[in-house]
């Protein structure tokens, strides 16, 4: 009878792995869910790239959401990550969007298809002037009825696309209708047919919404004007244009395809996690036409007649 009562012992203890109460008080049923971003390379690099962390939990039978949570830079410096503790067992799907500040907005929903990330002007209606450097991560995971500390990895990606503009030789440019102070930036930029908003699954949606990022002048360089921003991200073949236009009308006076760009200098923005499109533009001597390069080549394609 003792060995009957032994065995019966060491199996109760191993079903509730760490139960010590016959009430089950000392049970504790968790789930971590950690962070990792690997970028193009095998090392996470996570804490580099990403300091706050949106994330929302679904259930993955009715898709209806079930935790959020908001995570700062000091909380993912003590954890990379998020514990739960109150989860019942079943399946969950992890929505995670990194980097979400003055220049994105998250929509969180009910249901799972209907949450959304764009930036402010976006839902207002306006142009957009740049995106966070934003991240995404998604992960479906189970929580069992083991009476166990549970773990999972939600492995990010990168959701947005660098871009850089500099205009050069512009200084002396009078457009029709301009009267300008010396002081003022000659020409205006603006891009067309990105994508405005990403939906809950990471895909970029929206593909005719238009951006209008600042222009600068460069502290260092006379006459040289820069824009550094964030879009989206968007594919070789997108439809997306940069258009340079005149300040006192807004009409373009020159367009640029961001797909034939692309394809003129042999590079590509889906090939990478961390993508960056820079893209020198030149009023040439003979105060006429235009060039157009990366920023350290000199892949000419003159024209103000565009692509």
């Amino acid at each position: 009878m003792k060995k009957y009562a032994i065995f019966f012992m060491l199996l109760t203890a191993c079903l509730f792995a760490g139960c010590i109460k016959d009430d089950l008080s000392d049970c504790r049923r968790s789930f971590t869910l950690l962070f990792r971003y690997s970028g193009d390379g095998t090392k996470d690099i996570f804490p580099e790239k990403v300091t706050k962390v949106h994330l929302y939990v679904y259930d993955t039978e009715d898709q209806v959401i079930v935790r959020s949570v908001e995570l700062d830079r000091a909380a993912l410096q003590q954890k990379q990550g998020v514990r739960f503790d109150d989860l019942e067992p079943g399946s969950y799907l992890a929505v995670c969007w990194g980097n979400v500040y003055e220049s994105s907005i998250v929509r969180k929903a009910e249901q799972f298809g209907a949450g959304t990330v764009a930036a402010p002007e976006y839902h207002d209606g306006t142009s957009v002037d740049t995106n966070d450097e934003l991240y995404f991560g998604k992960k479906t995971f189970t929580i069992t009825n083991a009476w166990t500390d549970q773990q999972e990895v939600c492995d990010f990606q990168c959701a947005h696309i660098d871009m850089k503009v500099r205009l050069e030789g512009f200084e002396n440019y009078v457009l029709s209708g301009q009267t300008r102070a010396s002081d003022n930036i000659p020409v205006g930029l603006r891009l067309v047919n990105l994508p405005g908003y990403c939906d809950f699954s990471g895909k970029p949606l929206d593909e005719q919404t238009l951006y209008e990022p600042l222009l600068a002048a460069d502290a260092e360089v006379a006459a040289a004007y820069e824009s550094t921003f964030y879009t989206l991200r968007y594919t070789d073949d997108s439809s997306a244009q940069l258009q340079l236009i005149n300040p006192a009308t807004k009409e373009p006076f020159y367009t640029l395809s961001l797909a034939q760009f692309l394809a003129d200098n042999n590079l590509s923005v889906e090939d990478e996690q961390e993508e960056s499109v820079e893209i020198l533009i030149r009023l040439n001597d003979d105060g006429v036409s235009i060039s157009v390069s990366p920023f350290e080549e000199e892949d000419i394609h003159p024209g103000l007649d565009g692509k």
